[in-house]
Formats: C-alpha cells, sequence, structure tokens
C-alpha cells in the first residue's frame, strides 16, 4: 500500500522484463514509470526507486549510526521461522543453488521481496533440510566464508554481495545478495595501486571515495573479514568481475548526512539506489562522492586490518 494516494500495488519482476508495478485492480494499470527513473551523476549511476521505500526499514533516516537490528530467530526480518507472515522465506519460491560436499548443507536462492534490478535481485542463504530453515547471524564463519569464495568463483556472471550489520544488512539473517551483472559497476573502473604492506596479489583503491581492498582471490581478504569482525567494524565484500572488493566503513556515519538512506554495497560500487524524489533530483557527482568518503575509513587503517589479530569465530 502506497500511503501517498492509498493505491494498492504489486511490484516484483516478470521473466526478464524488467521492474514492475500495477495496482492492484481489473485493469491492473502499469504503473512503473510512476516509482522508477534512472540517471548518470559523473563517475557515479542513480536510481530513483519509490517502491522501496515502501519495504519495512525503507524509509528516510537521521544521519549517524542506526540502531542495532533485531537479534533472534524470533525477531527476524525475514521471518525464518513464521510460516504465517505472507512475506516470510519459508512462502518464497527457492532454488538450491550449491550443495557441500562435506555434508547436508546447502545454499538457496530466495527472491528479494522489495527487488532493485530488472534482471533479478537475490537472497542467498545456508540452510539445512528445508523447510526448516536454521537461523544464523549476519556474521561470517570460517566454512560461510569459504562457502562464499566457493559461490562467487562458480558465479561470474553474478554480482554477489555481503553487507555487515550497520554497513546496509536489513536483517540478522545471514544472507548474501546477488544480482546479474550485465555491465561494470562504476568502482570496478577505479584505479587500485600496491603497497609494501600488502600480501601479493593485493591491491587498495587509489582514486575511489572510499577505499577499499582489492584482489582476484577471496582466500587473500579472508583474514582482513575476520579482523573487521572481531574488532565489531562494519563492511562491505562484493564479487564483480572476476575481483574481490572490502570496503571497511566507519559506524558513526552509517547513514551520511549527503544522503537520507543508508549506503549498502551497491552504492558502495557506485551505483545510488534513492528512494526520496527530493534528493534524487539534487544528488550529483559531488554529493555521492562525499557521501562515500565520510562512510569510508582511512586508506591506513585498511591496509592495517590485513596484519592486525583476528579472533576467528
Amino acid at each position: 500500500m502506497d500511503d501517498r494516494d492509498k493505491t494498492t500495488i504489486r511490484f516484483g519482476i516478470v521473466n526478464v522484463a524488467g521492474t514492475y508495478a500495477y495496482k492492484v485492480s481489473k485493469e491492473q494499470q502499469d504503473i512503473t514509470a510512476e516509482y522508477i527513473q534512472c540517471d548518470g551523476a559523473g563517475r557515479f549511476s542513480k536510481t530513483l526507486n519509490g517502491l522501496r521505500s515502501l519495504r519495512p526499514g525503507g524509509q528516510s533516516r537521521t544521519p549517524g549510526p542506526q540502531g542495532a537490528l533485531p537479534a533472534g530467530s524470533e525477531n527476524c526480518r525475514f521471518y525464518c521461522q513464521d510460516p504465517g507472515r505472507r512475506e516470510s522465506l519459508l512462502n518464497r519460491p527457492r532454488r538450491t543453488i550449491l550443495t557441500l560436499t562435506c555434508g547436508s548443507t546447502a545454499w538457496l536462492a530466495f527472491p528479494n521481496v522489495s527487488p532493485f534490478e530488472p534482471q533479478g535481485h537475490f537472497l542467498l542463504i545456508p540452510s539445512a533440510s528445508f523447510p526448516e530453515l536454521p537461523h544464523f547471524p549476519q556474521l561470517f564463519t570460517m566454512t560461510l566464508f569459504d562457502d562464499f569464495v566457493r559461490i562467487c568463483e562458480k558465479s561470474r556472471g553474478l554480482v554477489i554481495a555481503f553487507c555487515s550489520r550497520h554497513a546496509g544488512a536489513s536483517a540478522d539473517h545471514f544472507h548474501l545478495q546477488a544480482i546479474c551483472r550485465n555491465a561494470a559497476l562504476p568502482m570496478e573502473n577505479a584505479r587500485t595501486e600496491t603497497n609494501s604492506v600488502l600480501p601479493d596479489g593485493v591491491e587498495i583503491t587509489c582514486d575511489w571515495p572510499i577505499h577499499a581492498l582489492v584482489s582476484e582471490s577471496g582466500e587473500a581478504l579472508k583474514s582482513a573479514v575476520m579482523n573487521l569482525q572481531s574488532a565489531a567494524l562494519p563492511f562491505n565484500l562484493l564479487f564483480a568481475g572476476g575481483r574481490f572488493f572490502l570496503a571497511p566503513r566507519d559506524a558513526n556515519n552509517e547513514v551520511a548526512r549527503e544522503l537520507p538512506s543508508m549506503l549498502g554495497w551497491l552504492e558502495v560500487a557506485g551505483k545510488f539506489i534513492l528512494t526520496d524524489e527530493a534528493s534524487y533530483r539534487t544528488a550529483d557527482e559531488s554529493t555521492f562522492y562525499q557521501a562515500l568518503a565520510r562512510t569510508g575509513v582511512g586508506k591506513s587503517e585498511v591496509i592495517r586490518l590485513l596484519s592486525s589479530k583476528s579472533k576467528n569465530p
């Protein structure tokens, strides 16, 4: 329901035709153009997607740190144990994408309730024996990280990402996100450089507003990911175009003052999904650059994370 005009709408993905929205009526009037617009902004891109504001947690936020995500399966925003909720994972179509050779654990792909990509927007979630869906917190274990790398290596046509707590995650239930990679994301075009402290095969972005470690090897970034988790520091980790990008985040700038919405992995990669029309009209390359720079951490701190002693969960 869009409370602005009390219109009941339905939206999602129709085959590969694109994101759609229509009034729930006899005519089922297509109103996609009323909610979705796209434009460029220098080296970044921006999309106005009013549909995303209709989802839980999709409203504008005040700048600064945000409250903790509800913890525990009883408070899970995916309603992973509550089939009585229509939006529950238990009520969504799913596909098994990977079964591990060491046991019965499988990874399942679910459609996102509020997709932001026309060709598909999915949740990738570890499972046991469905329909008993285990509730794991949004934290990497060594095994889950190894699974993440393996999935990426077998899915080079996708962009696959992880948002930690306070870095865009909307639920404290372990999940990855995936979209089809139809073109390079802006961050993929960022220049990178080596550093004497960084191990072989790991570089750091040098002309991107948020500092990120970059490597063709997911294993090379494993210790840095575990270091971030041990220090309770937020981060985004994504795989795109055959490379892994790890971007530590500043928890005190979870929502940057330049924009009213939380910055997730797609924004870190340079593609901004905005739900506020005023922000969409006024935001330009400078706005996005400053927002990303504010939510990132210093270059020296990013490099230090690779050499810090970690406490692996």
